[in-house]
């Protein structure tokens, strides 16, 4: 028998593909523009049991990282990412990643403030979702 595809089928294939391969959105809350970033990293997975003799393949969600960044003044920016994620062993988890303030100063001299990762030490070893520094 052949399964039809609905609209809601394709809506969904065409959402899976899109956070699959990263998406943006730029939104314009009145003289901000913020643009909105989504990443997902989905996967198939096939587990062989040979003491049963069986093998079970399925799908997994992986993470979906919804990042946001907007720049308030010619000076001032924000950034916030959050990274949702299931676990069978905890559930679904929503992780504040990083979320900070900077501020221009000059073209040579950035402030930033807030929680962030450095390009150097535990990012490069640790952080492997990272869509700007």
């Amino acid at each position: 028998m052949r399964k039809k595809f609905t609209s809601a089928n394709v809506c969904l294939f065409v959402l899976a593909f899109v956070l699959a391969t990263g998406a943006s959105i730029t939104i314009a809350f009145g003289q901000i523009p913020t643009t909105i970033r989504f990443y997902a990293n989905p996967g198939f997975d096939y587990i062989t049991n040979p003491s049963q003799n069986q093998a079970s393949p399925y799908f997994r969600g992986g993470p979906l990282v919804v990042f946001v960044t907007s720049q308030i003044t010619d000076k001032i920016s924000v950034a916030g990412e959050l990274n949702m994620h299931y676990m069978a062993a905890t559930g679904a988890e929503i992780e504040l990643e990083r979320m900070y303030i900077k501020y221009d100063y000059r073209n040579y001299l950035n402030i930033s403030a807030g929680r962030m990762y450095s390009p150097t030490g535990f990012w490069n070893v640790n952080y492997n979702f990272g869509l700007i520094l």
